[in-house]
């Protein structure tokens, strides 16, 4: 598929941008990463950190810049950091075991979110788990309880 929006300076800094969504990057690693030539990709960082779309690290590397999430929605964060709280739950009750989170559900029951750990997995709970479900639960507006 053919990512040119027919606006070459826009589509360039799009590929900046995408590059340096892997973590912080040199000029070097930066110019290795887009194919750009290096006076192209240091004149479009730059410009972009004018802008505050990409910044700089302690160590000089060009990062995304904070206007990114500026411009993210309190919607959009709010949903991030649930679905970061819901991963550290999963995490924690998987312990790398496959097959285990069909098997445990959780629901909401007369406004309480419930993990139930059925039979053996009853063993999985724990006091990590239950602090790691009750800040879900506050995410979400919930109290929160684990049945065993």
């Amino acid at each position: 598929m053919d990512n040119s929006s027919g606006v070459g300076v826009l589509d360039k800094a799009a590929i900046v941008l995408g590059a340096l969504e892997a973590g912080p990057a040199s000029l070097a690693s930066l110019v290795q990463a887009t194919g750009l030539a290096r006076p192209t990709a240091h004149r479009l960082a730059t410009a972009l950190e004018h802008h505050r779309l990409v910044a700089r690290d302690l160590q000089g590397r060009f990062v995304l810049g904070p206007r990114l999430r500026e411009l993210a929605t309190t919607r959009m964060l709010d949903r991030a950091r649930v679905v970061g709280a819901a991963m550290r739950v999963a995490y924690i009750l998987t312990a790398g075991q496959a097959g285990v989170l069909p098997k445990t559900p959780m629901h909401v029951k007369r406004g309480k979110l419930i993990l139930k750990l059925p039979g053996a997995y009853g063993q999985l709970a724990s006091d990590r788990l239950a602090n790691r479900l009750r800040q879900l639960g506050r995410l979400v507006g919930r109290e929160s309880t684990i049945e065993a």
